[in-house]
């Protein structure tokens, strides 16, 4: 196995001052990026001065709309691109865990649990599931993730889970029976660690996959802090930095990603694996322009399929006109920039504007996630109907005249780039493809996707 397709992100607990922690830190992001990656992303820091907040940070989440929130030992801190707030917990207790799911922030605390929602005023208001439910919560219990698990929204403490349906608002338990240490989602499947090994949650109860004593650390307790799908195996990674590759069958190997660059008794926290541009099965297009973006881009895929360059830049009215239509790539049906421009420019130019879907992340439910897109682009056009219709004070009786109507879908890029016999032998993809991944001809003149 090559670490080429990943990069890793290590947080870390040294004995070392701050400072050299930080060149632990930044060495490790320099290196993974210059190993492995074309483009080496910018990097700012920002103290606790700048965000008018605590110094210290437990867990990050980011919303569809690109807002990034920090679970803050002084509260819920968010972080729009140029502005922080921060919201306090109700109790005034640190918050340990945070998870944007849907249109909510699933955050845990001490000794509550619940969820924040945005208002009218663009502040967010909190809701304790655990008051509202007038559930008992164990003496110091702390709730040190929440995991997003179908339905369920998981918040888990050290002794127990605990589930809640979005749909239904209901809340069950799950007592393993030992202190829990870490929680995962791989693949639709809930994992976790315990002191007697890894386990799995299946038919409501615990399931033990491995009790391998390689996976024990000196203090006689499971230490594996992230975990990964690979090829249907778990890749495994422990706090000493050691990579590990969990078969169906319960075989466990060493993995040779990568050997540990760092000194004896460096301890691993957190792991995330990062996006490149491809990999066995999943290609990821970078927005980014010019010779370093790497060759998947969505400039590159336009130009291999005969579509003109997105936007207007560079071109005059005319241009544009004699082209005939505007190309936009759009990560979410419902893209409120992306829509804007299209509007604007498809009604002053009178010629259509034709969007391009695809997923800016690896996803391991394409299919899915198409079928949301296209649900998020529909509805986004009905209220832009319904806006027009309200501002003229009618509604045509025969429906929106389509042709008239400038934005239009066209499809999605392919992205699922070879066979892939481990899941259900899912076929490639060729150029531009529907929401079922079947290759599709664009023709600027044609109808919508939406409408087919």
């Amino acid at each position: 196995m090559s670490i080429s397709f990943i990069a890793l992100i290590w947080i870390f607990k040294s004995q070392t001052s701050p400072n050299i922690k930080l060149k632990f830190f930044l060495f490790l992001c320099l290196l993974s990026f210059s190993l492995h990656s074309q483009l080496l992303p910018p990097i700012q820091s920002y103290l606790p001065k700048d965000y008018n907040g605590a110094n210290q940070n437990w867990m990050i989440t980011q919303s569809k709309d690109k807002e990034i929130f920090f679970a803050n030992n002084s509260g819920l801190l968010t972080f729009n691109g140029s502005r922080w707030n921060m919201f306090f917990s109700a109790n005034g207790s640190i918050v340990r865990s945070a998870k944007y799911i849907g249109n909510r922030v699933y955050t845990g605390a001490y000794q509550d649990f619940g969820y924040w929602e945005k208002t009218n005023k663009g502040v967010y208001a909190y809701i304790s599931l655990a008051e509202k439910s007038k559930l008992i919560i164990d003496n110091d219990e702390e709730f040190w993730d929440v995991l997003d698990f179908d339905d369920w929204v998981i918040f888990q403490s050290l002794t127990r889970l605990i589930m809640f349906n979005k749909v239904s608002e209901k809340i069950e338990f799950f007592d393993p029976g030992e202190d829990i240490s870490n929680s995962f989602i791989v693949d639709s499947r809930l994992y976790f660690t315990l002191k007697s090994g890894l386990y799995t949650f299946e038919n409501r109860d615990k399931l033990l996959l491995s009790d391998d004593p390689r996976l024990i650390n000196y203090k006689n307790s499971h230490h594996i802090v992230s975990m990964f799908s690979n090829n249907g195996n778990l890749l495994l990674l422990t706090d000493e930095l050691k990579f590990f590759e969990l078969y169906p069958n319960g075989t466990l190997i060493p993995s040779n990603i990568s050997p540990n660059p760092l000194n004896e008794g460096t301890t691993v926290y957190s792991a995330i694996r990062l996006i490149d541009n491809i990999y066995s099965n999943f290609a990821v297009y970078s927005s980014k322009k010019g010779g370093k973006a790497g060759e998947h881009t969505l400039t590159n895929w336009l130009e291999s399929q005969g579509v003109v360059k997105q936007g207007i830049e560079f071109r005059t009215d005319e241009e544009l006109i004699n082209q005939g239509y505007i190309s936009y790539c759009a990560a979410e049906g419902d893209n409120k920039a992306t829509w804007a421009r299209a509007i604007f420019h498809g009604q002053r130019l009178g010629i259509p504007v034709w969007i391009f879907g695809y997923s800016s992340t690896r996803t391991d439910d394409l299919l899915k996630y198409r079928d949301d897109y296209i649900t998020e682009f529909v509805d986004y056009k009905n209220i832009m109907v319904d806006w027009a219709s309200n501002i003229m004070k009618s509604v045509p009786s025969d429906g929106i005249d389509e042709d008239a109507f400038c934005v239009k879908f066209a499809g999605f890029l392919n992205q699922h780039k070879l066979p892939n016999a481990a899941n259900k032998g899912r076929p490639t993809e060729i150029g531009l493809v529907n929401a079922q991944g079947k290759s599709i001809k664009f023709d600027y003149l044609g109808e919508c996707l939406t409408l087919s």
